[in-house]
């Protein structure tokens, strides 16, 4: 989790997605180009890591 750089107020933020990251294949999604990617975009996801996706 990272935390914000406002001076002001610390917030703490998470990615909630990314292009081609969602394994779930909704036929309405414009957030999914590629399934098969998605898929293997998914299993690299750490919820402990940094990155959504590690780079």
């Amino acid at each position: 989790m990272r935390m914000n750089g406002s001076s002001d107020v610390e917030m703490a933020s998470r990615d909630i997605g990314a292009y081609d990251s969602c394994p779930y294949g909704c036929t309405y999604c414009y957030a999914v180009r590629n399934c098969e990617a998605a898929k293997r975009n998914c299993q690299r996801h750490d919820p402990e890591g940094e990155f959504l996706i590690p780079p």
